[in-house]
């Protein structure tokens, strides 16, 4: 059994393999696949906790409300024993470059799929996968927007007055 205060210490895990303390060593993709897999089983075997207080009538107590562990590349380093330097260049080895990949497309998809049912937080698993929605607006040769007050407006050129129509009908898209 857990004791409370380990419930979210995950890096002390590793694979089954790579109990000790030397870097793992993998001597096929299907060991590394395993391997892999036991992270995925574990993460989710072992979720984060969250702990609230909780009321009813005139009794209050606390509860460790069970939260989705989100499975990630440095997760999955320190299980398997290794550095992301490591995983880094193991995408590039014949070996293991096709388990690496689908890999990293389980993690983030896992991410993205728990993020997008409000499981985890969106707008940090957003950052975290890259993911932006936003527009950029230039000036005139893909030079900076030059904003001026209104007051400025008849002082504008043709051309200023163009650019300014040209802006306003984008930001209205």
């Amino acid at each position: 059994m857990k004791r409370k205060n380990d419930i979210n210490r995950w890096w002390k895990n590793r694979a089954k393999k790579n109990s000790h303390i030397t870097p793992a060593i993998f001597y096929s993709a299907d060991e590394l696949w395993k391997a892999c897999c036991q992270y995925f089983e574990w993460a989710e075997n072992n979720p984060l906790y969250e702990q609230k207080v909780c009321q009813f009538r005139e009794n209050t107590w606390r509860e460790n409300i069970p939260k989705v562990r989100a499975f990630t590349q440095y997760g999955l380093c320190t299980y398997l024993g290794i550095v992301t330097e490591t995983w880094a260049n193991w995408r590039h080895n014949d070996m293991f470059k096709f388990v690496c990949a689908m890999v990293d497309q389980i993690i983030y998809t896992q991410k993205f799929e728990n993020a997008s049912a409000d499981l985890l937080n969106a707008n940090i698993i957003a950052r975290d996968l890259g993911l932006r929605d936003g527009t950029e607006l230039t000036g005139l040769g893909g030079s900076p927007i030059e904003v001026k007050s209104k007051s400025d407006v008849k002082k504008l050129s043709d051309a200023e007055l163009r650019e300014l129509v040209t802006l306003i009908d984008k930001a209205k898209k």
